[in-house]
């Protein structure tokens, strides 16, 4: 069986939307560890964007910064 072109090109859409989202997660998290209030700012500014892929990132941000505090304790 072979995959279409089509469906080829939405995996891979799929994939990049995927590791952007892990990478935008890591990088509001480094951001946090350097000032809390500018991280803050950063994610409001990055969530309001027109064109925007992911608007609720705010949500995944706060539950990887929770898994972060909770291995540290």
């Amino acid at each position: 069986m072979t995959v279409s072109t089509s469906t080829q090109i939405i995996l891979t859409s799929h994939q990049f939307f995927e590791q952007h989202q892990e990478k935008m997660v890591k990088h509001f998290l480094y951001l946090r560890e350097r000032d809390r209030d500018y991280a803050i700012e950063a994610l409001y500014e990055y969530k309001n964007m027109a064109s925007c892929p992911f608007p609720e990132i705010h949500k995944d941000v706060k539950v990887a910064y929770d898994i972060s505090i909770s291995i540290q304790t």
